[in-house]
């Protein structure tokens, strides 16, 4: 079995699982929650980043530059997502995530663009 036969397959299997009418409801985007939880991630980041500037010169400012670290990190998830255009509705929402993301986390806003 080649590798293009082996994949059609899998897809053929994938298809089988759910039809989609059940999927449907799963893959309908929409501009709301994506809101809310990009809020609560920038809302994490500010409270870390008080937490920085209170912890200067204590021994928890490791930890807690840690944490803001990590929070930055996952910023790379919505960048992902707004550059194929799935995390909103609103494709203008989609852009300004997308680059808003890419600028703080250094990383070039259209790299996953075209993949």
């Amino acid at each position: 079995m080649t590798t293009l036969e082996a994949n059609a397959d899998l897809l053929k299997r994938q298809r089988e699982l759910i039809s989609r009418k059940e999927l449907k409801p799963f893959t309908k985007r929409k501009d709301g929650p994506g809101l809310i939880y990009l809020s609560v991630h920038l809302t994490c980041i500010g409270l870390s980043g008080l937490l920085i500037y209170l912890a200067a010169n204590s021994n928890w400012l490791w930890p807690v530059m840690l944490l803001h670290g990590i929070l930055l990190g996952h910023l790379f998830a919505p960048l992902h997502e707004t550059s194929h255009g799935t995390a909103f509705r609103t494709r203008w929402i989609n852009e300004a995530v997308l680059w808003f993301t890419g600028v703080v986390i250094i990383w070039p806003p259209i790299y996953f663009r075209y993949d």
